[in-house]
This record gives C-alpha cells, structure tokens and sequence, in this order.
C-alpha cells in the first residue's frame, strides 16, 4: 500500500470508525476473568493503536501484530501462531474470534 493511501485510511479511521456493538463490554469480560488477549490482523501493523484508540479498547490487548510480518496473510495461520508463541501457550487451547467488514 502507497503512503497516500495509507494517511487516506488513517483519515478514514479517525473521522469514520466506531466500535463494534458488544466489543468492549466482551473485552472487559475476558479481562475480567484473568485472560491474556492478543489482536492477529492482516491489517497493516502502523494502523492497529489508531484503530485501537480511536474506538478506546487499546488497553485491553496484551499482544498485537500484522500479517504483513509473516510470509502469508489470513487465512494462513502463522499470524495466530505468532500470538499464541508470544504467550507461551498451545495453540490447540485458544480461543480465535473473527470480524471483519470484508
């Protein structure tokens, strides 16, 4: 992706985005209940704290990263994985929720 359209879809996010209904109050749920969260997106990585701040949920993630960092993006797993090798644990025991307006 060209720098202009870059700044264009940071413009876009900052005038534009909104939370997703539900998404703060599930967040604080897990965090509630002691468990790590992590955010794997095919998003570009520069793009992840604005998104995150612009809808107030950055403090809920211990962990977050881009695609753009692995040899393939989603659907491939690798992105997943790198989360779960962050946190030290078994990818066969985490939880992955998908949403995406694509």
């Amino acid at each position: 992706m060209e720098h202009a359209e870059v700044e264009n879809v940071k413009f876009l996010i900052e005038r534009n985005g909104h939370e997703s209904e539900g998404i703060e109050d599930l967040l604080m749920h897990l965090k509630s209940r002691g468990l790590k969260i992590g955010l794997a997106t095919n998003s570009l990585y520069e793009l992840i704290p604005i998104i995150l701040k612009k809808i107030y949920i950055s403090d809920y993630f211990d962990f977050c990263t881009s695609a753009e960092y692995e040899q393939e993006g989603k659907p491939n797993l690798a992105v997943y994985l790198t989360v779960a090798t962050q946190f030290n644990v078994d990818p066969s025991i985490c939880v992955v929720f998908e949403y995406s307006y694509s």
